[in-house]
């Protein structure tokens, strides 16, 4: 009879799988509880780190903008130093010395203040300081509106006044006293002569202060005053000076320099320069001189200025072929710093003012003469409106191609913008049109 077989190796086999098995579970499920708890604890890290950050940004946005400034405030605020210390750089402002013809029209048009409106309108007014900044919409508490930029124009051009006499209020060619002096004790007026280095009769004030006033003369503060019924074209003159303040006697020399108020204002500021109309000088090279000696007192940005070329002469003394020698003389000396405003006016203005040429017109631009059409009066020196209009768009223009507003742009975020406004026009303009 047989024997029953016995089946131990076969119990003890599955009981072995069994614990292993068993095993493997075991520390399957330590395995998935610890990597949960892990992640639950980063996550929890993380909730933290962002609900910090959101406090920060809630703070930072509450911050008052005056004062010590903490985090994204103090970047903002750093940030727009920055823009505005690229202004102060490349162009703190722009400074305009003539007569009349800077000064500009009745109507109280100037090409100074056309050359503003442009520069606000394509540089001040496009400023949007919040588009430059990040997370910007997270500083709810910022007041973007007060941050804005400005480039002054200053408009230095006064009346009927010769080349000198604009060089003097801007100390170029200072003024000088004429004849020996006595300065009262007490603030009373005593008659002075004017003149300059080179013995000419510099006529100030007669249409207008234009950087005169206050004065010093030998270390006295005070105010110089014109007599108007005294000028003439040939005259020097009459002038007083008082005091502001009651001192001692003192004797003034001739010769002792008048410091204008002028002399040390808009040193930084880019210069446009438009003297000669009204005379004071003879040879063409004088007259490129005397421009030169107001460049020379532009202490930031030197290589940067515009010089506008007479177009006539209200000195009869002074022939047409100085004028021409002039415009050669200053192509030379400031290169396409240079604007021959007489071509232009003879050339393209007619048609950038939207003036129709008239019988009278024609005759003057066949003799290379500004036609009357562009002048207050038909045989006026001056101009009219829509032509100080033209010259203000002249020289932003060339302004802007000889790259002065190039920084600024950069800085500001300008020419980002002005790209975009490109690019997305020229794509607009290849898009089919829709049926």
């Amino acid at each position: 009879m047989w024997e029953k077989k016995s089946n131990v190796g076969g119990v003890i086999f599955r009981i072995f799988v069994f614990l292993i098995a068993a095993a493997l579970l075991v520390g399957f499920y330590f395995y998935y509880k610890k990597t949960t708890e892990e992640n639950e604890e980063q996550d929890l890290a993380y909730l933290a780190q962002y609900e910090q950050q959101l406090s920060s940004q809630e703070n930072t946005a509450n911050t008052p903008q005056t004062g010590s400034k903490t985090g994204g405030a103090a970047e903002v605020q750093a940030a727009y130093e920055a823009d505005l210390a690229a202004i102060q750089t490349y162009m703190p402002g722009i400074v305009c010395w003539g007569d009349v013809l800077t000064g500009g029209s009745a109507g109280g048009v100037s090409f100074p203040g056309v050359l503003q409106d442009l520069i606000d309108l394509n540089i001040c007014d496009k400023y949007d300081f919040r588009s430059t900044v990040d997370f910007a919409d997270n500083l709810t508490k910022i007041r973007w509106e007060d941050y804005r930029v400005d480039i002054p124009v200053v408009n230095m051009g006064v009346g009927e006044e010769s080349s000198y006499t604009v060089l003097g209020r801007a100390g170029a060619v200072p003024y000088l006293v004429g004849e020996d002096l006595t300065v009262p004790a007490e603030c009373e007026p005593v008659e002075i002569r004017l003149t300059n280095e080179f013995a000419k009769h510099v006529k100030p004030l007669i249409f207008g202060d234009g950087g005169v006033n206050p004065v010093v003369i030998g270390g006295i503060e005070g105010t110089l005053t014109a007599d108007p019924s005294s000028y003439s074209q040939y005259s020097s003159g009459r002038y007083s000076f008082t005091r502001l303040t009651p001192g001692t006697e003192t004797e003034i020399a001739k010769g002792t320099e008048i410091v204008t108020s002028g002399s040390n204002l808009y040193k930084d500021y880019i210069h446009v320069i438009f003297i000669g109309t009204y005379g004071d000088f003879y040879q063409a090279q004088e007259l490129v001189d005397q421009q030169k000696a107001l460049l020379a007192r532009q202490t930031g940005n030197s290589d940067r200025y515009i010089v506008l070329g007479m177009y006539m002469s209200n000195d009869q003394s002074i022939p047409s072929s100085t004028l021409t020698q002039a415009e050669s003389l200053m192509s030379q000396a400031f290169g396409n710093r240079f604007i021959n405003l007489r071509k232009y006016l003879t050339g393209d203005a007619l048609r950038d003012t939207g003036i129709t040429a008239t019988k009278d017109d024609e005759s003057y631009l066949r003799n290379n003469l500004v036609p009357p059409s562009l002048r207050s009066t038909p045989y006026s020196v001056e101009l009219n409106a829509q032509t100080y209009e033209a010259i203000g768009k002249v020289v932003y223009d060339r302004m802007d191609m000889l790259g002065y507003f190039d920084e600024i742009k950069d800085e500001l975020g300008i020419t980002a913008m002005e790209k975009a406004e490109k690019q997305a026009a020229a794509q607009a303009a290849a898009m089919p049109a829709s049926k």
